[in-house]
């Protein structure tokens, strides 16, 4: 694993390998700040440790923006990324290693779960098809609303579901049920398929997915600092899929 802690500063690090000889640079996390965007992108900006200067280079920085979904640099940016910025992503994206994409998208995931729980109920711009909801009677998970919310895990015969848990948004229905249905925790159905809701949706576009509201200012928040709980682990972590 190339990321790391440093002892001395509590910082967290990242030690790699260029031009035959390893570096280690100090990190700096941001990520969109917005509950419901499921872009799954987080900046890291890299700054060569103390002692490591290079000649007349002392402060050599490099930032770098990652799909932690698709593991490729995000170029959506209008803004052009310089040849030499490109190539350090590419050199890094080269040398991440599965435990450090679990790491990055521990990190990503526990932040968004912590503002989701922070943000102000009547400030969030959920997607809601509302035609749907009034024709058809369409229900809406919990999850398919809020992505990075708390999951529902239950153990059942020794085997792990996280519930996805539906409900009526009927204006004038009266109807106090709830609808359940048990994925197994940790593996993503296929993007093609139905999303077991009943929506009939395809799964990637319902419950494991939301709509970035239109004209969000999107101003990444530095999460470099922000710590996780211990009990926080990859059982009650289900990914949502970005809108392909």
């Amino acid at each position: 694993m190339l990321f790391f802690k440093d002892k001395n500063t509590g910082k967290e690090c990242l030690s790699l390998v260029e031009d035959g000889s390893r570096q280690n640079y100090e990190c700096v996390f941001s990520a969109c700040p917005n509950p419901v965007c499921t872009c799954m992108t987080l900046d890291i900006d890299l700054t060569l440790m103390t002692g490591q200067n290079r000649g007349d280079m002392p402060n050599l920085c490099h930032s770098v923006k990652i799909d932690l979904d698709k593991r490729k640099l995000e170029t959506s940016s209008p803004e052009k990324m310089p040849p030499g910025e490109k190539a350090f992503g590419e050199l890094l994206l080269s040398q991440l290693g599965d435990d450090d994409f679990k790491f990055l998208k521990t990190r990503h995931f526990a932040y968004k779960n912590k503002i989701t729980k922070a943000a102000d109920i009547n400030e969030i711009e959920g997607y809601f098809d509302y035609d749907e909801v009034e024709m058809n009677g369409l229900m809406y998970a919990y999850n398919g609303i809020l992505p990075y919310g708390d999951r529902i895990l239950v153990n059942i015969k020794g085997k792990k579901y996280i519930i996805i848990d539906q409900f009526c948004l009927l204006p004038k229905c009266k109807c106090t049920d709830t609808i359940l249905d048990l994925v197994p925790a940790g593996e993503d159905a296929m993007k093609a398929d139905p999303c077991p809701c009943g929506s009939g949706k395809k799964y990637k576009k319902c419950c494991l997915n939301s709509t970035t509201p239109a004209g969000f200012s999107d101003n990444r928040s530095d999460i470099s600092g922000f710590q996780f709980p211990d009990n926080f682990t990859q059982d009650i972590i289900h990914y949502p899929k970005s809108q392909n």
